[in-house]
């Protein structure tokens, strides 16, 4: 009896066993074929079409890693189908090419989705028992509560201002005429917010706000006084601070190295500023100056991750020059 005819597939090559060859059910593919006479006799091998699929996801997943979810789902779905196919022995340069772009998009995004939910956004800062922002709550009888600590919802507007007076010389220090101008126009745009009904008009109080603390108090902060509502260290060794100097307003540097990568916020160990912060905790008054980082379109930017905080609870981002206990 003579063997069956294999069906038409893909064969160790009679000549070169490590190599294949299309055999079309009755005679073999030529070894060697132009590009034209392959893609008419020869179907592209399904390797090719796996490896170059994920090997396009895991670039896609690289290249948005810094989209909050887009870029998880990328990475994750292009890191399943590249360990997929090399559970299949399809071990193609693309394909381990593939699970090292992946697993590098992974890391990055979950990074960034860490830091941002790392307390850098977060409208009510917890601080310590008994700490400056709770003397100042508890200094302006008949004023409304503020929020539970960590809870989302921001302070009463009117509270803002009310407790900014010789209340907030008492908890916040002495403030000089700059300080005092530029808290005056962030309380004020509180207001404006709060009577946005659109995220246009909202969106352009935020604009108006900026605006005119570049105007009328520039970029820089010089001897401004404030507490400090939190304090602490990256995981390469550098600081990083927070302070507070009116009711839901703050200064502060970035928290992680990933968002700090162009702003150069972070204070390095060794300068006296770090020194400094060693002594710091939640609650201690000081002394800084320092300047704030431009956005694209003004002189300060906030590292809030929404429109609606950057509007209520707005935290500047500052480059320290000098920070002191007072």
């Amino acid at each position: 009896m003579s063997n069956p005819t294999p069906p038409p597939g893909w064969y160790p090559d009679p000549q070169n066993p490590q190599e294949s060859r299309w055999w079309d059910g009755r005679s073999w593919g030529p070894a060697t074929a132009s590009p034209t006479t392959t893609a008419q006799a020869i179907p592209t091998h399904p390797a090719v079409v796996l490896g170059t699929g994920v090997f396009v996801l895991a670039i896609a997943s690289l290249v948005f890693f810094w989209i909050p979810v887009l870029g998880l789902l990328l990475a994750a779905g292009a890191l399943a189908w590249s360990i997929a196919s090399l559970t299949r022995n399809l071990r193609t340069w693309k394909v381990v090419s593939a699970t090292v772009m992946s697993s590098v998009s992974l890391v990055l995004g979950v990074a960034l989705m860490a830091s941002f939910a790392g307390g850098n956004d977060d409208p009510t800062p917890t601080v310590a028992s008994g700490s400056a922002t709770d003397e100042a709550t508890e200094a302006a009888p008949g004023a409304p509560q503020s929020s539970a600590p960590g809870s989302k919802e921001p302070r009463d507007k009117q509270q803002k201002s009310e407790s900014h007076g010789s209340e907030g010389a008492a908890t916040y220090g002495k403030q000089p005429r700059s300080e005092r101008e530029f808290v005056t126009i962030v309380t004020d745009g509180f207001r404006s917010f709060d009577k946005a009904d659109t995220d246009l008009q909202q969106s352009e109080a935020i604009r108006k706000r900026n605006e005119k603390v570049c105007s009328d108090v520039g970029s820089t902060a010089d001897s401004w006084t404030g507490v400090v509502v939190d304090v602490g260290a990256n995981g390469e060794g550098k600081a990083w601070v927070e302070v507070e100097v009116a009711p839901n307003v703050t200064v502060l540097t970035w928290n992680n190295a990933l968002s700090d990568t162009f702003d150069d916020t972070l204070i390095a160990p060794g300068s006296s500023m770090f020194e400094n912060l060693v002594a710091m905790k939640e609650g201690d008054k000081v002394t800084f100056s320092g300047e704030f980082v431009r956005d694209d379109d003004a002189c300060v930017q906030t590292t809030n991750v929404t429109q609606y905080f950057s509007g209520v609870d707005p935290q500047f981002l500052m480059r320290f020059s000098q920070i002191d206990a007072r």
